[in-house]
Order: C-alpha cells, then sequence, then structure tokens
C-alpha cells in the first residue's frame, strides 16, 4: 500500500526481515490496550508516525534481528521523506528507541509503560522521594544527591503506567507548599509549564472567574532570572525520571503584611463550606483532596489574584 494513497496523522508500520515495510490496521486506542502487546513484540521492530508530535519512532524489541535494526533507520528515512510530499503532513522527527528504554514522551503519548524484558536479577523497589535546592545550592551539589544515581530498571519499574501530565500534576499539588513559600508554576516532562490559569467569563450580565492550573501557552522568547525563589524537584524512581519542578516564590514581609489584613482562618471552616466557597468562586475541587489539600486550593487562588 503507498502511504501517499490513504494516509493519516497516526500510523503504524511493520518491517519486514526483507526491509520492506506493512502497514497495519490499528488505531492509536488500539495500541494502547494491553501496554501495546498487539504489535510491540520481543522480535519485532515497528515505525509509528505520530504527525501531530512530528514524530516517526522506530521501536526496536530486544530479540529483533540485527539487519531488521540496522534497515530501518533508511525505511525511516525513506518513509519520513514520503510524507514531506503531502502539503498538510509535517517533516517528522525520526526517533529511536529500543524495548525497555522507552523515554517519557513516548510512553506519555500512547498511555503505555515500559515494556519489559526478562533480567537475571532484579533490584529493590525505588521509591517516590523529593527535595528543596535552594538558591545558594550549588550544581555540583545538586548531582550529589543519590537520586540521581541511575539504576537498571527493576520489574516494578516496568508495571507503573504513566498516563499523562495531569497525573504528575495531580501528586503535586496534593503536596503542601515549604513554609514562607508559595507555589509559582510547576514544570513537568520536558517543556510542559503549568500555573494557575484565571478564566474569565460572563453570565448573565455577570462576571465571573474560574481559578485551576492548567499548562501555560505563549511563553516568552527570552531569558528570565529569578530571584527569592526555590526548585522543589520531585523524582519518581518507579520510573526513573524527575517527574516535576515545582518553582517556589518566597513570601516577603510585604506579602505577609498584606495577607494578615484580609487573613481568614479556614481551618475553622468545615468541609461542607469550604467546598461551597469553592463553588461560589468556581475553584475546581478534586473529589479526593481533604481539607488541608482545599484550604490550599483556596490560598492559592486567593494568591493567583492579588500577586498576578
Amino acid at each position: 500500500m503507498n502511504v501517499l494513497d490513504n494516509y493519516s496523522s497516526f500510523m503504524v508500520f511493520e518491517l519486514k526481515d526483507s526491509g520492506e515495510k506493512e502497514r497495519l490496521n490499528i488505531t492509536e486506542q488500539e495500541l494502547s490496550q494491553d501496554n501495546g502487546n498487539k504489535i510491540l513484540h520481543d522480535s519485532q521492530v515497528v515505525l509509528i508516525v505520530k504527525e501531530d508530535l512530528r514524530k516517526i519512532y522506530i521501536w526496536k524489541g530486544h530479540q529483533s534481528t540485527v539487519r531488521k535494526k540496522f534497515i530501518a533507520s533508511r525505511v525511516a528515512q525513506d518513509l519520513q521523506q514520503e510524507l514531506t510530499y503531502l502539503a498538510n503532513f509535517h517533516r517528522c522527527k525520526i526517533v529511536s528507541i529500543d524495548q525497555g528504554e522507552e523515554p517519557f514522551e513516548f510512553l506519555n503519548t500512547f498511555g503505555l509503560m515500559i515494556q519489559k524484558i526478562p533480567e537475571k536479577e532484579d533490584v529493590n523497589q525505588p521509591q517516590l522521594t523529593s527535595f528543596n535546592i535552594s538558591n545558594h545550592q550549588t550544581q555540583s551539589e545538586l548531582y550529589k544527591k543519590p537520586a540521581y544515581i541511575k539504576t537498571k530498571p527493576s520489574k516494578e519499574f516496568r508495571s507503573i503506567p504513566y498516563k499523562s501530565n495531569k497525573d504528575a500534576l495531580t501528586r503535586v499539588l496534593q503536596i503542601n507548599t515549604p513554609v514562607g513559600y508559595k507555589r509559582n508554576y510547576i514544570l513537568i516532562g520536558k517543556n510542559n509549564l503549568y500555573g494557575i490559569i484565571i478564566k474569565k467569563t460572563e453570565i448573565f450580565n455577570k462576571p465571573i472567574e474560574e481559578s485551576e492550573w492548567g499548562p501555560i501557552k505563549g511563553l516568552p522568547n527570552k531569558i528570565i532570572e529569578l530571584d527569592g525563589h526555590k526548585l522543589r524537584i520531585h523524582f519518581n524512581n518507579k520510573l526513573n525520571i524527575i517527574e516535576a519542578i515545582e518553582i517556589l516564590e518566597k513570601i516577603t514581609s510585604e506579602m505577609n503584611e498584606e495577607k494578615s489584613k484580609q487573613a481568614i482562618d479556614y481551618k475553622t471552616w468545615t468541609v461542607k463550606q469550604l467546598k461551597v466557597y469553592c463553588a461560589e468562586n468556581h475553584i475546581t475541587v478534586p473529589s479526593a483532596y481533604r481539607k488541608a489539600q482545599i484550604i490550599n486550593l483556596i490560598k492559592e487562588f486567593h494568591e493567583s489574584k492579588e500577586y498576578k
């Protein structure tokens, strides 16, 4: 089948021993089912086109032949060139992936887990950790942290699903901010920056504001230096990745004075009162949130209105 005759933004091709590629009749949803076991086999080499990401992934099973692995790049380059002839197809970057070493972007895009490879031995199950980096800590000191030691993926590592950035965002927001700091932004993945988004609308001529954490778009093309901030890094050793980086702003005396003028002790409120207040102010409260987490949401809502 000529891809020019029938193409889509998502395509999967199986690489044959002869060097030919055969397009598979599979949807993106079907790829995600059963952790991709429908096509991601140990002896297989697969080309996956994801046009909206401008990527052509070469997934290579650990038992695939040397010949397949060798010719996979050439076949992918031919496919890349072939797709550039299409008016509404961008030039896709070719990304080579070995089984068991799937990058976060690949797993996150297709809702997959790290593909299993039989091992002779296992390692202890890692734990999710995080620590703070103050302004005075140097980069060399940071790299001395044990959490940066890369270990061989364990069976537990491969069994953890990683569906989306929203999962990581939810986990980070459930952790209280350090005393004296407020959460400004959260960096998730390679280049996904999240912050509190204020959405304004009007219902029956009444202005309404909704506040929630969401991706920030239209970032400035410049370098920004942050004073009075600290970074809090969240490690997920089960996935062997840095899950998120929080950008925390130090609360100055001026901020404290302003806040004290209108300070409200939300701890004296009931959960029902807090939820009613959130509903009236269009603050989204996840169903699993407890009282302390709801109070943090309200505080962050007010901080976003005062300091942005």
